[in-house]
């Protein structure tokens, strides 16, 4: 059971942080918006309404484990730009620390896509229901399966 909670709590960890933010910068769409335009991004309000969907769909994506292969690869062409442009100032100490943080977060993310959500996930419970054998059965096959449970008479083998 502790290698199918791994990958659940990992995904939940880095889902965390990708729900936290977004739900700040939701919160906070002032704050948001101005630092925004302090490193002059165009568009704000564009750019603002898909970091913050990003962010929120995104890491729903991974704490449900549901389309989570592609919630990481979105999440990564999220960081890279993010990363670059607000992150590259290592005169300050918190911006090194944001930008190996989002290196680190990337590095998760790429281990996401490469090796799938886990069991517990719904990708991994859709991914368990296809591999099931189908136990559906033909008109015949119903018939022939009520006669041998059920006690009805099957006119084929009654003879």
């Amino acid at each position: 059971m502790g290698k199918n909670l791994i990958p659940l709590l990992a995904r939940a960890l880095i889902a965390g942080l990708f729900l936290s933010s977004g739900l700040q910068q939701f919160l906070a769409p002032a704050a948001t918006q101005q630092t925004m335009a302090s490193h002059g991004i165009p568009l704000i309000p564009l750019f603002y309404a898909g970091a913050v969907a990003l962010q929120i769909v995104g890491g729903l994506a991974l704490l449900l484990g549901w389309w989570s292969r592609w919630g990481s690869a979105a999440l990564i062409a999220f960081l890279i730009p993010t990363t670059l442009l607000f992150h590259l100032d290592f005169a300050q100490q918190e911006q090194v620390f944001n930008f190996t943080k989002n290196i680190a977060v990337i590095g998760g993310l790429l281990m996401l896509i490469r090796y799938g959500p886990g069991r517990l996930s719904v990708d991994g419970w859709m991914a368990a229901r296809r591999a099931a054998p189908t136990t559906r059965l033909t008109q015949g096959e119903r018939g022939a399966a009520t006669l041998h449970g059920g006690g009805t008479v099957d006119h084929d083998r009654a003879s």
